[in-house]
């Protein structure tokens, strides 16, 4: 069963977070086999960063989870992100 990892962070330097997304944080996604990993913007606060990332197990949510708190907290581009972990249920749906 995959788990959905989602992070939720306020941002005050988008380029930093580009950098370090494209330098760091997807190759690591990638290598704990994600499924899915996308980062939104919300578009009505353009500070708040949400990390979306799907992932096969429940170690591998809480590396990726770990890796967004530390590297967001290095670059200084984002308060303390706010990881949440979600599996699927058996309710009807679409995809």
């Amino acid at each position: 069963m995959t788990i959905v990892l989602t992070s939720l962070a306020r941002v005050k330097d988008w380029s930093a977070v580009r950098r370090l997304n494209s330098e760091v944080l997807v190759g690591y996604a990638r290598d704990l086999r994600a499924i899915r990993y996308r980062v939104y913007r919300n578009t009505r606060d353009a500070s708040q960063l949400l990390l979306l990332a799907e992932l096969p197990d429940h170690a591998a949510v809480q590396d990726l989870a770990r890796s967004v708190d530390e590297q967001l907290g290095a670059v200084a581009a984002a308060e303390t992100a706010d990881n949440r972990e979600w599996e699927v249920t058996d309710l009807d749906g679409i995809g």
